[in-house]
């Protein structure tokens, strides 16, 4: 299990997945839940297990690549460490104010 620990500067190294809170931007969720709906051609809820509704390993691919081509950012192999669209919508918010934070640390 990868634990939080602070850095010189005061940030934080990533926590793994399973620290992700259970919280969501709706617009981000949504977006999860219907590249999940249109690669598994069926409805699923926030807390479904993405390889218990039919998901594998191609069918990862496929669903990070149509997150991406949406500007949501999550791999393949964070599928696996994030299987829920909640977690998931919860690692690209992570990533997404990552990204925000590094931009504004001076270089």
């Amino acid at each position: 299990m990868t634990q939080q620990t602070p850095t010189s500067q005061g940030a934080s190294t990533e926590a793994g997945p399973e620290a992700l809170p259970n919280i969501a931007d709706p617009a981000i969720l949504s977006t999860v839940m219907e590249a999940w709906r249109s690669i598994l051609g069926r409805i699923v809820g926030e807390d479904d297990n993405f390889f218990e509704v039919g998901g594998n390993s191609l069918r990862a691919v496929q669903v990070s690549r149509a997150l991406i081509g949406h500007g949501l950012n999550i791999t393949a192999l964070e599928m696996f460490q994030a299987p829920t669209p909640l977690k998931q919508s919860s690692l690209i918010m992570r990533h997404m104010s990552e990204n925000i934070a590094s931009k504004d640390e001076p270089m």
